[in-house]
């Protein structure tokens, strides 16, 4: 689809600060919320902590949230097995 285009195309140019925001706000709408991260993460630092939808991004309590419910189920999946 149109994200994993994105992707691909981020990394053939990895230097674009919109299109790793627009690839972060895509991934989160798809409650993607550790793929989110890391593109925010990159918009972050390709703009030297000055952007601030990167740093919204990152902060979003939605991101933050799932991925907290992200690392508890792997946890619990690694504790308890499959």
């Amino acid at each position: 689809g149109m994200v994993s285009r994105l992707a691909r195309r981020l990394e053939r140019e990895p230097d674009d600060l919109n299109g790793w925001l627009m690839l972060g706000r895509s991934y989160a709408a798809m409650s993607q919320a550790s793929l989110a991260l890391r593109a925010y993460e990159r918009a972050d630092r390709l703009a030297g902590g000055r952007n601030a939808e990167a740093l919204i991004g990152i902060a979003h309590p939605d991101v933050r949230g799932e991925l907290r419910a992200e690392f508890a189920a792997r946890r619990h999946m690694t504790l308890t097995g499959p």
